[in-house]
């Protein structure tokens, strides 16, 4: 079983890397997850203890997800690039310098 488990993770990261016919990275996790549970790789009890010990950085990943779709809801990241392409003065190499 543990081939197989190691084939899911590596075809999920090239799908992730290839994203055929504009498939979202979401869905090839949400696939590859699966594999795995169908897989049995990691039992239910696993899943759970893992959980727990990562809790706090799992919610740390999801709070900066958060704030950063509010940052792109409100323009943050529009009004960051027109700033930065102000300061460039049409020069693309100025721009990534500062």
């Amino acid at each position: 079983m543990e081939w197989r488990a190691l084939v899911a993770v590596v075809a999920t990261l090239v799908l992730i890397a290839v994203r055929p016919r504009g498939i979202g990275e979401a869905w090839v996790v949400a696939g590859g997850a699966g594999t795995m549970g169908l897989l049995g790789a990691p039992g239910p009890g696993d899943v759970w203890s893992v959980l727990r010990e990562t809790a706090d950085v799992l919610l740390f990943l999801l709070e900066m997800m958060v704030l950063t779709w509010l940052a792109e809801r409100v323009g943050v990241f529009d009004r960051l690039a027109e700033g930065i392409a102000g300061l460039a003065r049409g020069s693309g190499l100025r721009g990534g310098r500062g």
